[in-house]
């Protein structure tokens, strides 16, 4: 399988953790995470390059759309064509492949997992139970990835977890800080920071920016004009993580603006005082926002997004 890689760049560590990981020749299960074009997939794939693995990207089709995707892979890594005529559910086709490659060091990558959880919650137990029961005497190395932090966090890595005490690694992706900056635009600290405060620190909005142009250009036309990416990207951002993208895109648009207070929200958005509770929290959970409180105090904390380029989309751009 061969992947054409955009420019790679930093996550040396995040590299050297899966591939430590990697080096151990035991079964591994690894838990990835981080919020939408993070750059997940991007590190994912630069970690498979040169060795023995399978890609899936989880839809929300049908089970029965993942299951034959898989059994298609299955088939052409084993070279065994039988797979694809299995009526096999998940677990029993994971135990057929376990037994053809018995101990090959094999990396299986299930992207964004979550939406095989939205399609059956008893996912995670099946999964559990593949590396309770199929995985002892193998190498094989599966990495379960995902965008939906608080599901990830809730139905993968908490207490509550069927998966809790089986993970062997787990790797929340961040941002890039400023000085990783310079690999896409290299310029002065002062048009970094520039950067910084605009474009912020996700890789793929970072990626978007013109070398060749200056800062204020690349505001214009990178984030001013309608039809590209970025005039419309936190719009997207926010239908594919919120059921009520509006009211959220409400919250955030005050923040901007400085409302940035409890009571603030409460009175600048007229929305319900539980409601707004439970809305925060969703933004913080998920990365969007945070909340800081003061020294030596338990209350009156400020809520401040916590992303340059949506600060900047929804306090110059979005109004």
């Amino acid at each position: 399988m061969i992947i054409m890689l955009q420019q790679f760049i930093n996550r040396k560590y995040e590299l050297k953790f899966l591939n430590d990981k990697y080096n151990e020749n035991k079964k591994e299960l690894i838990i990835i995470y981080g919020r939408r074009r993070i750059g997940k997939t991007m590190l994912i794939k630069k970690f498979v390059e040169n060795k023995k693995y399978i890609y899936h990207l989880c839809t929300l089709d049908s089970m029965d759309e993942n299951l034959n995707s898989l059994k298609n892979k299955f088939a052409e890594i084993t070279g065994k064509d039988y797979f694809n005529d299995l009526k096999s559910n998940f677990y029993e086709l994971f135990k057929y492949f376990i037994n053809e490659i018995k101990s090959d060091k094999v990396i299986i990558v299930l992207d964004e997992f979550p939406n095989l959880i939205e399609l059956n919650h008893g996912i995670v137990s099946i999964m559990q139970k593949i590396f309770d029961e199929l995985m002892d005497n193998t190498m094989l190395y599966i990495i379960l990835s995902g965008s939906s932090i608080g599901m990830m966090e809730d139905e993968l890595l908490s207490y509550k977890s069927p998966l809790y005490g089986r993970r062997t690694g787990s790797i929340e992706l961040t941002g890039f800080n400023i000085r990783n900056i310079k690999y896409f635009y290299n310029s002065n600290m002062e048009d970094l920071i520039k950067i910084n405060a605009v474009f912020g620190s996700i890789p793929f909005y970072l990626s978007l920016i013109d070398r060749d142009k200056s800062v204020e250009e690349n505001i214009k036309n990178k984030i001013l004009k309608k039809g590209e990416i970025l005039y419309e990207e936190p719009k997207i951002l926010l239908k594919e993580e919120f059921r009520e993208p509006r009211i959220y895109e409400l919250i955030l648009r005050y923040i901007s603006m400085g409302h940035n207070t409890y009571g603030k929200i409460v009175n600048a958005t007229h929305l319900d005082k539980g409601n707004i509770s439970k809305y925060l929290e969703t933004l913080i959970s998920v990365r969007l926002v945070n909340y800081t409180l003061p020294l030596n105090q338990k209350r009156r904390g400020i809520y401040e997004i916590n992303d340059y380029f949506l600060n900047f989309y929804y306090k110059f751009v979005y109004p």
